[in-house]
């Protein structure tokens, strides 16, 4: 009872930012103290992200559209290209989640509905005017959280550090959780039911996991 009655003091609720909340202002879920990063030119247009001690990291590159309005129960669709620089530079915020109770600490600070996005970390030592004598290792990180919690900006998950020190490109991303997929068991195993309507047996990343794998494939 003291552990429940703890728990439910301790509950914060996280700030939600709108679509153009989420495109204008910098969530603070991490530390992104660092120099003025390279700008890279992409399939969808040119990023900038920030140099640190351990690695270029190139934070919140979308790899969906939205999946607000009316597309809020659709499969991800790809993303627009943009005009211009897109401002790499810091995380943006979490998908919308039930994060509450003993982990309360470790929740975002601010989610929003729009989060279909990737972060992905360079060795330091890559020199992005000219090109590389051989392509680097690619490691994709797909957060936990029992599909209802989770971010992949968190600090724990970082990934400057195992960059920089195996000369590897990190990639985390986004993707939608709790009521945005559902989890249930059969007789013939765990399925998860997609927003497709479609039933994949056993395990799944789902289609934001898909759509970012394949997003990644274009870009490196």
């Amino acid at each position: 009872i003291d552990f429940e009655i703890n728990s439910l003091k301790e509950l914060r609720r996280p700030e939600v930012l709108s679509i153009t909340e989420q495109t204008k202002d910098k969530p603070v879920n991490q530390d992104t103290n660092g120099a003025p990063g390279p700008v890279v030119l992409t399939k969808d247009g040119q990023i900038k992200g920030v140099t640190v001690d351990k690695a270029h990291i190139f934070y919140g590159i979308p790899y969906a559209d939205p999946p607000v309005g009316a597309y809020r129960w659709k499969p991800p669709r790809p993303v627009s290209p943009w005009p211009g620089v897109y401002d790499a530079s810091f995380p943006r915020a979490a998908c919308v989640q039930a994060c509450s109770g003993p982990i309360t600490e470790e929740c975002p600070r601010i989610v929003s509905e729009d989060c279909l996005y990737l972060n992905i970390f360079v060795p330091v030592d890559v020199n992005f005017s000219s090109p590389l004598q051989s392509p680097l290792p690619v490691m994709v990180w797909i957060h936990g959280g029992d599909f209802i919690a989770g971010s992949a900006s968190k600090p724990l998950y970082d990934g400057r550090f195992i960059s920089n020190f195996t000369h590897t490109v990190v990639v985390s991303l986004e993707y939608r959780l709790g009521e945005k997929v559902w989890w249930y068991c059969t007789f013939n195993g765990p399925i998860l039911v997609l927003e497709t309507g479609a039933d994949i047996c056993t395990w799944s990343f789902g289609n934001e996991c898909l759509a970012g794998f394949n997003y990644v494939s274009l870009i490196m």
